[in-house]
C-alpha cells in the first residue's frame, strides 16, 4: 500500500514537472512570436533611385519602377516601438522612423504576407449623385501573382485590364496612373498551424475616403501638359447626367483633386488649371489627319465636335499629326488608342498646339 502511494506521488510529480516545462516552452514561442507585440501593418512605397519607403502617396515620373514593403508595427513592454520590415529607411506620418527601430523579422515562424491593390469599380459609369450611390466604391483586389513576400516590385497595372480586349501595354512605352496598396500579414505560433494566430492588415477601402492624401500608393504621370491627364489612368470615370446636382458636380470636382474619381469636365477644368490657362486662351486651327501635313506632339489637344483628346505619342509619319498616333481618349473610361480609333470621316479636326521643352 505503502508502495503503491509512492508510485501515485511520483507519478504527479513527473506531471507537474512535464506541465512546469511545457508551459515555459509555450510561453517562450509565444513570446517569439509575439513580443515585441504587433500593433498595425503598413505599405511603404520606394522609388527607384531612393533609399526611403515611405508609407503614403508617392509620386513618380511615369515609367520610373518602385518596390513595396511590408512593415509591421509593434510594441515593447516598455512602450518602445518596433518596426519589422526590410527596408533601411523608412517615413511614416510625415516623419522618418530611427534607424534603430528598424528591425527584421526574428520569430520563430516566418508571417505570410498577402498582397492587394485597392482599386474602383466600375471602372466607367453614369453618375446621377445624390445620398444613395454619393460614396465612392473601392474594394479590395487580391493579387496572387505577387510573392507572398516582405518587399515586392510594385505596378500601377489596374486589374479591370485583365478583362478587356486588346493589350494597351503594347500601345505605351511607360506605364502611367494612378494605384493604391494594401498589405495583409498573417503569423502562426507554429508554421503547421492552419488559422493565423494574429492578423494584421493595413487600411482599406474604407479609408480611401478619410485618407486620400497619405492612403500608400503611387501617382505616376508623364511630363508637361500630359501630367493630369495621365495621373487619373487607374481612377474611377463618373459621368454626371441630367439628375445630377449642383452639389454632386462640386463633390466630383474635389474627388478629382484628391485624385480618387474625375469626369470629362473636371479633368479638362484641373488641366486649365495646371496650365495656368482658361477654355479662351486656347488657339485652335484646322487640320487634316489625312494629309499628315501639320506639326504635332505630346500634349497638343485634338478635337472634333464634343470629342476631345490629349496626342501622347507620334506613331505615324515623324513629326506630323496623323492617324496613327497615340492619344489620351476618355469618351468612356480612360483609354490609349490611335487618332483612326476616335476620328473617322474626312479627316479634319480641330488643334491647339502647345511649345514643349526638349526631350518632350
Amino acid at each position: 500500500m505503502e508502495r503503491e502511494r509512492e508510485g501515485r506521488t511520483l507519478r504527479w510529480a513527473i506531471a507537474l514537472v512535464v506541465l512546469v516545462v511545457l508551459g515555459v516552452v509555450l510561453l517562450g514561442r509565444g513570446r517569439q512570436v509575439f513580443q515585441p507585440e504587433p500593433l498595425a501593418a503598413w505599405v511603404a512605397v520606394q522609388a527607384e533611385g531612393s533609399d526611403l519607403a515611405v508609407v503614403g502617396k508617392v509620386e513618380l515620373e511615369a515609367g520610373t519602377a518602385f518596390d513595396l514593403y511590408a512593415v509591421v508595427e509593434a510594441e515593447r513592454r516598455n512602450g518602445e516601438k518596433v518596426y519589422f520590415t526590410e527596408a533601411k529607411r523608412v517615413e511614416l506620418a510625415g516623419r522618418e522612423l530611427p534607424g534603430s527601430s528598424l528591425k527584421p523579422w526574428r520569430g520563430r515562424t516566418t508571417p505570410r504576407i498577402l498582397w492587394f491593390t485597392v482599386e474602383a469599380f466600375p471602372p466607367y459609369s453614369e453618375w446621377s449623385g445624390g445620398p444613395r450611390d454619393g460614396e465612392l466604391e473601392y474594394r479590395t483586389v487580391f493579387q496572387p501573382d505577387w510573392p507572398a513576400a516582405w518587399t515586392v516590385p510594385g505596378t500601377i497595372k489596374p486589374s479591370v485590364e485583365n478583362y478587356l480586349p486588346g493589350q494597351q501595354d503594347a500601345l505605351r512605352q511607360a506605364r502611367f496612373g494612378t494605384q493604391r496598396f494594401r498589405v495583409r500579414v498573417e503569423v502562426r505560433s507554429d508554421q503547421s498551424a492552419i488559422l493565423p494566430q494574429l492578423v494584421l492588415e493595413s487600411w482599406g477601402p474604407e479609408e480611401i475616403g478619410k485618407r486620400s492624401e497619405h492612403f500608400p500608393g503611387v501617382v505616376a504621370a508623364l511630363r508637361g501638359s500630359l501630367a493630369e491627364p495621365s495621373a487619373v489612368f487607374g481612377l474611377p470615370q463618373l459621368e454626371p447626367s441630367s439628375e445630377t446636382t449642383t452639389e454632386d458636380r462640386r463633390l466630383l470636382r474635389e474627388w478629382q483633386s484628391r485624385r480618387l474619381a474625375f469626369s470629362r469636365v473636371t479633368l479638362l477644368k484641373a488641366w486649365l488649371d495646371s496650365m495656368a490657362m482658361a477654355w479662351e486662351d486656347l488657339s485652335w486651327r484646322s487640320v487634316d489627319l489625312n494629309a499628315a501635313a501639320e506639326r504635332g506632339g505630346p500634349g497638343d489637344l485634338v478635337r472634333a465636335g464634343e470629342r476631345l483628346v490629349w496626342v501622347l505619342e507620334d506613331r505615324g509619319r515623324p513629326g506630323a499629326l496623323d492617324y496613327e498616333d497615340l492619344c489620351l481618349d476618355f469618351v468612356r473610361g480612360a483609354r490609349v488608342s490611335t487618332l483612326r480609333q476616335v476620328f473617322s470621316g474626312t479627316g479634319l479636326v480641330e488643334l491647339a498646339a502647345f511649345e514643349r521643352e526638349e526631350g518632350q
